[in-house]
């Protein structure tokens, strides 16, 4: 698990792809453009997408991030109901 920080926040969209499913993040873009971080949470997304991508996205001028050891803890935290 990480956690990432965005500093000097310039655009900030919040979309699920589809709307019927989950927000579980299992992949995902970085791209260093014109001085800025642009985080896409889908992999493959590449510098000619980033103005029709349907998805989360977020530009910001700096960004940060650090490992997070432990904080899952050791049962399952996802399960069927079924």
């Amino acid at each position: 698990m990480i956690e990432m920080e965005f500093q000097g926040l310039k655009h900030l969209k919040l979309f699920p792809v589809d709307e019927s499913y989950t927000c579980e993040i299992l992949d995902s873009t970085m791209i260093m453009k014109d001085g800025n971080f642009y985080w896409c949470d889908c992999g493959n997304v590449s510098e000619s997408d980033l103005d029709d991508y349907a998805g989360t996205l977020i530009c910001a001028s700096g960004f940060r991030w650090r490992s997070i050891e432990n904080h899952m803890g050791d049962k399952a935290f996802y399960h069927s109901d079924v």
